[in-house]
């Protein structure tokens, strides 16, 4: 879990939301924003439902689901779903065979 305010900036992270942080590079020692396509993601969705986001590099897929708090900040629970994608991948290569 993390916490945002309302400009995408992280206030506070659970050490596992660290973690994926680091993994996208995105981790650093001063007030750090979210990548801008996960912003975009997360304001698209419904408070509380969830969405996956993909960085162009890479192949760590985010799962997440926000949840606004007081003072126009912002709850995000997030995790790797990088595998589920690999195997639904795999899934719909199979059938179109």
């Amino acid at each position: 879990l993390a916490v945002y305010d309302a400009s995408g900036r992280l206030l506070g992270a659970s050490p596992p939301a660290r973690a994926l942080l680091a993994r996208l590079g995105e981790l650093g020692d001063g007030p750090l924003a979210l990548p801008a396509g996960l912003w975009r993601s997360i304001a698209r969705a419904e408070p509380g439902e969830s969405s996956e986001w993909a960085p162009a590099e890479g192949d760590l897929c985010l799962g997440c689901t926000a949840y606004p708090l007081e003072g126009g900040r912002l709850l995000l629970l997030m995790r790797d779903v990088s595998e589920k994608q690999r195997k639904a991948r795999a899934t719909t290569s199979a059938a179109r065979r």
